[in-house]
């Protein structure tokens, strides 16, 4: 499942059931009146809890994997060793 706009977002949460419809548009509704930031930051927290529901629904165990994959973002070439931190 793609949630790349805030349509998507709506859309995948109209397809959910109830009691979880409305749970997660009550998150939406209370993203909504905060901040810019605020709301950038619920609403991509409510996107990540979304997926997880549909893959508990998928799921019928109970079992999902919540595992976020991001795009490696170090330009090639680059020296990406590990530094230790000093004290």
């Amino acid at each position: 499942m793609q949630l790349d706009t805030i349509r998507d977002l709506l859309t995948a949460i109209d397809a959910l059931a109830e009691p979880d419809r409305a749970r997660f548009r009550a998150r939406v509704d209370a993203a909504v009146t905060q901040s810019a930031a605020g709301t950038r930051a619920a609403l991509g927290l409510i996107a990540l809890d979304l997926a997880g529901a549909y893959r508990e629904a998928l799921r019928p165990d109970g079992v999902a994997d919540h595992i976020i994959v991001l795009p490696d973002l170090q330009p090639t070439g680059m020296d990406v060793s590990p530094v230790a931190a000093s004290a």
